[in-house]
């Protein structure tokens, strides 16, 4: 399994930090946790394993209500 993080550095930080404390590398096998450090990868990588987890900070979503035409 896979889970990918995208977001500001903070973000990545505070996600990793619950990992590391949740001990999910042990509990599951072969876990494997990454940093994604631009849109155009996390968009490869959800085309390519939707299946897999992606952790997007919500600083990074563009809300549809932030939108005025």
């Amino acid at each position: 399994m896979n889970i990918f993080i995208y977001g500001n550095q903070n973000f990545k930080n505070e996600v990793h930090k619950i990992l590391l404390n949740s001990k999910i590398e042990t509990i599951l096998e072969d876990v494997k946790i990454e940093d994604i450090s631009n849109i155009d990868i996390l968009k490869d990588n959800i085309a390519k394993n939707p299946d897999d987890i992606y952790l997007i900070d919500e600083d990074k979503i563009i809300k549809k209500a932030d939108l005025s035409f």
